[in-house]
Parts: C-alpha cells; sequence; structure tokens
C-alpha cells in the first residue's frame, strides 16, 4: 500500500471516529443508542456480545462508498476488490482504536489500562478483534499476490 492510501485510511479513520464520538458520546458500541441490537454470530473472534443496527448500517455505507472506484471507471477485479476490502478492515480498525485516543472521556491510557466492555479479551495489549482482522489482512494480501503472480 501506498504513502497516500495509509493517508486516505488514517484520514476517513480519524473522521469516522470523530464521527462516533458526537454519536455515542462515552459509551461506546452503541450501549445508549435507539438501535436494534442482536447477538453477535461471530463472537468467538469479535468478542462483542452483540451486533447493533448502526454499526452494521455504518460500516455498509463505508464498504458500499469504498466501491465507488468501479463505478467511476475502475476495472473490477478480484485482486482491486480484495484492496477495498483490506481498506475496509484497517479502517475499521484503526477508527476503533482513535475513537479511545480522540475520546475526551477514554483517552489512550484507559484503551491500554482498563477493562472495555466491548474489548474485555486482549492480547498483547490489543483486543482480540484487532489480531483477528490482522491475520485476516494478511491472508488477503498472499491471497492478491497469488491471484497477480
Amino acid at each position: 500500500m501506498s504513502l497516500y492510501l495509509l493517508f486516505f485510511i488514517f484520514s476517513i479513520s480519524v473522521l469516522l471516529a470523530l464521527l462516533e464520538i458526537q454519536i455515542e458520546g462515552v459509551d461506546g458500541w452503541a450501549k445508549n443508542l435507539p438501535t436494534w441490537k442482536i447477538r453477535n454470530p461471530f463472537q468467538k473472534i469479535f468478542n462483542w456480545e452483540y451486533l447493533s443496527g448502526y454499526h452494521l448500517y455504518l460500516w455498509t455505507l463505508l464498504l458500499v462508498i469504498l466501491q465507488s472506484p468501479f463505478f467511476m471507471g475502475l476495472k473490477f477485479s478480484l485482486p482491486n476488490e480484495i484492496l477495498v476490502i483490506e481498506i475496509l478492515f484497517l479502517t475499521l480498525m484503526c477508527e476503533d482504536f482513535l475513537w479511545f485516543v480522540l475520546n475526551p472521556k477514554w483517552g489512550i491510557k484507559r484503551f491500554f489500562k482498563e477493562d472495555i466492555p466491548w474489548h474485555s479479551d486482549k492480547f498483547l495489549f490489543f483486543p482480540k478483534n484487532y489480531w483477528a482482522a490482522l491475520i485476516l489482512l494478511i491472508l488477503l494480501e498472499i491471497i492478491k499476490i497469488k491471484i497477480l503472480n
């Protein structure tokens, strides 16, 4: 990934984190939002107790926006689609971390020192779902390289 793309991902992540701070306040994971919540079917991988309509629709919107280059002339291909998925996962992971860093009620120290209800399982100071996303990103990159060669 180029530095320009990483800057783009970081910029989107900052803006999404700031937006979510305005929407959720101190209580993350849509705890006090008027949205539907269902039991998380992927709880063994991603330790969230539930999935909220708010997050599902936000992530879907982001995915649709990231697909927009295909509607503006970029040729659809599996490697390009894998890149879109990689951008999505990197953005969501960065946005989640930045939610804590930029949220005046949390801050980076609390991220590393305190238990976060929706990130209760940590490994090497980071939530388990960050590591799962990182493994998925590595697998996607390996697949993309194999397709391109």
